[in-house]
This record gives C-alpha cells, sequence and structure tokens, in this order.
C-alpha cells in the first residue's frame, strides 16, 4: 500500500475509539484480503456516526472522500427506520461485506452474552441480514455467509446449554 494510502488508514484508526471497529478492519483484511485503503478505513469508521457526536459526515467526506462516507453512512443506523432496506436498495457488495464483517464479530464476542440477547442475534442474523446475502455471488459474500452460518451453529449449540441447564 503506498504512504498515501497507509497514512489514510492510520488517522481512521485514531479515529476508531473500539476495538470492535478494529476486529472488523481485521477481518476485512485478514480473512477477505481486502487491501483498499476505502474499505479499511470504512471498516475502522462503520459505527463512528451512531457512537459518537464527534465525527460527522462532513469530516468523514473531506478526510476520507467521498466513497468511504458514502459506506459509512450506509452502514450507520441513523436513523435507525429504513435501516434494512437502505441496505438492501443501495449496498454494494462492499458495503454488504463490511456489514457481514460487524456481524461476524458481534457474533464471535458474544462471550458473557444472556441467553436472550444471543437469541435476539441468532434470529436477526437469520431472517433479516441473511437474506441481505442469500443473492449476491461475490465469492467473498458466499465465504462470508459460510462463517456466519458456523457462528450461529455454535451459538444456537451454546443457547441449547443455556436451556438445559
Amino acid at each position: 500500500m503506498p504512504p498515501s494510502e497507509l497514512r489514510n488508514v492510520e488517522i481512521a484508526y485514531m479515529m476508531a475509539k473500539f476495538e470492535h471497529l478494529r476486529r472488523v478492519a481485521i477481518i476485512v483484511i485478514d480473512v477477505f484480503g481486502v487491501r483498499d485503503w476505502r474499505m479499511i478505513c470504512a471498516a475502522l469508521l462503520h459505527d463512528s456516526l451512531e457512537d459518537t457526536k464527534d465525527i460527522t459526515p462532513e469530516i468523514i467526506e473531506h478526510l476520507f472522500g467521498t466513497r468511504v462516507c458514502q459506506i459509512v453512512k450506509l452502514l450507520s443506523k441513523c436513523p435507525k427506520e429504513g435501516y434494512i432496506q437502505r441496505l438492501k436498495t443501495f449496498g454494494d457488495s462492499e458495503v454488504l461485506l463490511l456489514k457481514g464483517c460487524d456481524r461476524l464479530d458481534n457474533l464471535r464476542s458474544m462471550t458473557s452474552a444472556t441467553g436472550e440477547f444471543i437469541q435476539k442475534q441468532v434470529t436477526e442474523t437469520e431472517n433479516v441480514l441473511m437474506p441481505l446475502w442469500s443473492d449476491n455471488n461475490d465469492h467473498r459474500i458466499v465465504h462470508l455467509r459460510t462463517l456466519i452460518g458456523l457462528e450461529l451453529i455454535c451459538l444456537k449449540n451454546k443457547l441449547a446449554f443455556i436451556k438445559s441447564a
């Protein structure tokens, strides 16, 4: 990656205030082989608009350009109403891949979550998010569906164990 692109990734990393954002970026890079600095910056910033008042779309666009800003805005639940419909309508393979990496990390990090919360996440993933990825034949999305499917199996087993205990 050229130094100017690496600089953009470093700035996005400094702006990313939560460990979750770093893990999502690592999934994007290590699991899916993404090297596009825009995608890496968007992964690091994907929750920034809903999690902080310090970062605005204007700041993101000024620092990282229109594409990073578009991706972050699409991945933001601001406003929450219409979020899934926006992803269905405007989410291309890159946006859907980042949303999937976000969910994959969320599923993987539910080590101390309650059974009720795990069930909510499993249901939402199966009924709302998996259909977003089902018609996409991008090889990365196909791989993502498999990884998420495996995480869902693990969580269902955990739920069965919790209920039986």
